[in-house]
């Protein structure tokens, strides 16, 4: 069997494949290979680190993500998704397979 997690589509939607399936089981999630984030959004996440310096940098990224057509027609930057592993997942004595 597999759960599908599907983040390209608005709203995301879960479903299971592959349901007749019972020698294995698995998780796939489809994630867009981007996303988009208002600056103001990045101002407020960045709280007290937010000073003159911080906001000239912050305009200097805008800036040159708005030279390579980065920012979309709302004022909002793309970003690149990541997704990180699951360190839990890493420690020994954690079952994995």
């Amino acid at each position: 069997m597999r759960i599908v997690t599907d983040h390209t589509v608005v709203p995301p939607r879960t479903v299971l494949e592959e349901s007749s399936v019972f020698d294995s089981l698995s998780i796939e999630l489809r994630v867009p290979p981007h996303a988009w984030i208002h600056r103001d959004v990045l101002m407020e996440l960045a709280g007290d680190s937010v000073d003159a310096e911080w906001l000239d940098e912050l305009g200097s990224m805008v800036d040159y993500a708005r030279s390579k057509g980065w920012v979309d027609a709302h004022g909002r930057l793309r970003a690149h998704v990541t997704i990180a592993p699951d360190e839990m997942a890493a420690q020994p004595g954690s079952r994995t397979d």
